[in-house]
């Protein structure tokens, strides 16, 4: 799986647990909720990936410093060790959750195969 279908299944996967349909999380709209869903998608992506901010930002539609902040963000919420809301898991957790659930589709993807 190379580093762009590795950023779609995870974008696939913040969407499907956010409870938002993928065309939302990489819009425009700026609802909080949305707002960290989208960069938690980001962070994990080039955290996960060798994709550089401009390539990231293409696929949310947005220009590489809006993924640049949204990184510094998503990463300075894990250094204050907040609850990500609703959930009630530190980001830290949050992120987790998502890599496992992500790991659990590349498995399933490659025994598609």
């Amino acid at each position: 799986m190379d580093d762009f279908q590795l950023a779609e299944l995870l974008i696939a996967v913040v969407a499907r647990v956010g409870g938002v349909k993928e065309k939302r999380l990489r819009g425009r709209g700026t609802p909080p909720t949305l707002c960290k869903l989208r960069d938690t998608a980001r962070f994990l992506i080039r955290q996960r990936t060798r994709l550089s901010y401009p390539e990231i930002a293409r696929l949310f539609n947005q220009d590489h410093s809006s993924v640049i902040a949204a990184v510094q963000r998503e990463q300075l919420r894990l250094d204050r060790g907040l609850p990500h809301l609703p959930s009630g898991l530190t980001w830290s957790a949050w992120h987790t959750h998502i890599l496992a659930l992500l790991d659990q589709d590349i498995a399933g993807a490659k025994g598609k195969l």
